[in-house]
């Protein structure tokens, strides 16, 4: 069993930001790190950002683990960072966020 841990319940993860919270997981011996959307690694959805998270994790032996955020779309007025990347339509921004996660 690997054990892995929410980004968001980290102290002071926003502090560190997505890289800083890898390297902080992994000295308390985490395999793996969640983010609970695309958006909490790289608000723009820039893929040298993901990819640089990808490349440290895979350089620290760990997973990663990211999430879309609330799919249900009566949920979506608390998650307006998902409408706003995709231009106002959320599914559009579901969509962005795959394409850049790299594989």
């Amino acid at each position: 069993m690997r054990i892995g841990v929410d980004g968001r319940k980290i102290p002071e993860a926003a502090k560190r930001g997505p890289l800083g919270s890898l390297d902080h997981a992994r000295s308390f011996g985490m395999a793996g790190h969640f983010y609970r959307t695309v958006l909490d690694m790289s608000p723009r959805l820039d893929r040298g950002e993901l990819s640089a998270i990808r490349q440290r994790a895979d350089e620290l032996g760990m997973y990663v683990e990211t999430g879309l955020g609330k799919a249900n779309p009566y949920a979506s007025p608390e998650a307006p960072e998902l409408q706003q990347v995709g231009d106002g339509d959320i599914v559009l921004g579901f969509r962005r966020m795959m394409e850049a996660c790299p594989q």
